[in-house]
Parts: structure tokens; sequence; C-alpha cells
């Protein structure tokens, strides 16, 4: 296992997911409120559609990764296992572009409460260029809510 401190992280390090249902795959950055995570798409994605554009519930599904990645590098820090979590809610979700087979992702997710196992986060998904940090426009923006089981 990487050290904590030392950005990317590999998000199967992260959170309790494997593939083909582990949607991201770094952790870029990342402190107790906000994380940046990348993707690619890959060819054969589980939420691809034949003709290689992605469905909108992989995005929703994309910034929960990030969110739980997040709270993974949190207890990584601690020197715990991630812990489970759910996507429960979301609100305010709006689809400004579609993401193809390919693309390269980069998710932002700003933690705005947690309360109890529960966590808020604003996220939104952008396509980047591979070559460089360039982004566009947002894909996709949401409001969602997290929940961890408390021990």
């Amino acid at each position: 296992m990487s050290n904590p401190l030392n950005f990317p992280i590999d998000a199967q390090e992260l959170v309790p997911h494997h593939p083909p249902m582990l949607f991201i795959d770094q952790l870029l950055e990342a402190d107790d409120e906000s994380a940046v995570a990348v993707t690619v798409i890959k060819p054969g994605h589980l939420l691809a559609r034949e003709d290689g554009s992605m469905s909108q519930t992989a995005l929703l599904e994309i910034m929960a990764q990030t969110v739980a990645a997040m709270r993974g590098y949190i207890e990584l820090k601690a020197g715990n296992p991630p812990a489970e979590g759910y996507l429960v809610g979301v609100r305010s979700f709006e689809i400004a572009g579609e993401a193809q087979v390919g693309d390269r992702l980069r998710v932002v997710v700003k933690s705005t409460a947690i309360m109890g196992g529960f966590q808020l986060a604003d996220a939104w998904v952008q396509r980047t260029a591979p070559q460089a940090e360039r982004t566009a426009a947002a894909l996709a923006t949401a409001s969602i809510r997290v929940w961890s089981p408390q021990e």
C-alpha cells in the first residue's frame, strides 16, 4: 500500500469497490472537506452503451465513489480500512454533456455537512484532455447524500 500522503493514490486502496463496480481510477488530492479524482472511461465499462456513450447513472456513481475515496483517505490516514457507504440521495442533478468511452474525467467533491453517518457533498464531473489538466465545463453537477453505517 502506498503512503497515504503521496498522491495520486489508487482508488482500490480507498474504496471497498472492485472492478467492474469501481468507476474511479485515482485520488489526486484530498483533505477532510474536499477531493479530486480522475478516471478514464474504458471500453467495456459496465455502464457504457453500445455507441460508447455513458449512462447518466455512471456520472452519479462516479461522484459518490469520489466521496467514498475522500472518506477512505481520511480512514487510511487514521490507520483504518475503508468503510462501506451508500449513495442515498441526490438533489439538483444537472446534466450538461455526455461522457464517452475514452474520455478522461476529473471529479471534484466538496463536503457541505456531516451528520452522524450522513455526508452531504456538492460534486461535479468535467472532461479533461489526457495530455493536460485543462478542464472544460462540467458534464454533470449534483448535491449528493452518502451514508456510512456507524459502528
